[in-house]
């Protein structure tokens, strides 16, 4: 039987009324599965209800499965912000910042290093990007060097701190790299920041190489989240939606990878 096309424009409406109303939007979740079909993971691994009534869950699951939207640290596919006032940027990213900081994932050294280098705005640019649904990416880097003054160089001069959030402020992908040396915050951490923490059925999963001995990692099947943190540096941190035959397949490639 030939499926029919489902314009992409209706599938991110969907997907969009779904994350609205993720209590409500069981058949219209459906029905836009099975409609785009390229997208759709393997028959039987549809989201699982306690998936569905998570809304971040319900949030990456469509954007992997139906959208086909990396939420990893790429920009393709976003939007670059250029309407809003470079002042209201700074300081919503700031605020982003500030609850991350009170959620436990920054520490006062770090928190102190990423508004310090937001207001050094001639060595550092601060870039936002949007997405459907209300997500958002904030990139802090160093300027290109024929782009940045001569002169003492004060605080982090290679700092880079990238960020991606849902519209509720969930940390999605989060990478802090060449700031102060202080310790990282643990997966516990940042899944509590998240609001994750109470998820019943997360599992340590191995991690293969140098991530093994410095990072951690969980699984859940019930709303098909992996999480992961890995201290390369400092610390980069990746929420991922991932159906059980994906992670398998995952699992599998790190342990190739490792035993190579």
């Amino acid at each position: 039987m030939k499926t029919r096309k489902f314009p992409l424009r209706f599938a991110k409406l969907a997907v969009a009324l779904c994350l609205v109303l993720p209590f409500l939007a069981f058949g219209l979740w459906d029905a836009l599965l099975a409609a785009t079909a390229p997208f759709a993971p393997p028959t039987g691994e549809a989201l699982p209800a306690a998936g569905r009534q998570n809304a971040t869950a319900c949030l990456l699951y469509g954007c992997a499965h139906s959208l086909n939207q990396s939420l990893q640290g790429s920009t393709d596919g976003w939007t670059l912000d250029t309407a809003t006032d470079p002042a209201q940027q700074q300081a919503d990213f700031l605020g982003r910042v500030d609850a991350l900081a009170a959620g436990g994932v920054l520490d006062d050294f770090q928190r102190a290093a990423v508004r310090g280098t937001v207001q050094d705005t001639q060595r550092f640019a601060l870039t936002h990007y949007t997405l459907d649904a209300g997500l958002e990416q904030y990139i802090l880097m160093p300027r290109e060097p024929g782009n940045a003054p001569t002169g003492p160089v004060r605080g982090y001069p290679q700092f880079h701190f990238q960020a991606i959030f849902t519209a509720d402020g969930v940390p999605v992908y989060l990478d802090l790299q060449n700031g102060p040396e202080t310790t990282p915050p643990t997966l516990d951490a940042v899944l509590a920041c998240a609001g994750l923490d109470t998820i019943a059925d997360w599992q340590p999963q191995t991690l293969a190489g140098y991530a093994g001995a410095h990072g951690e990692a969980r699984y859940s099947a019930e709303t098909q989240l992996y999480a992961r943190i890995s201290y390369e540096g400092h610390f980069t941190y990746r929420l991922v939606s991932m159906t059980p035959t994906e992670m398998q397949a995952f699992l599998q490639k790190e342990a190739d990878s490792s035993a190579g």
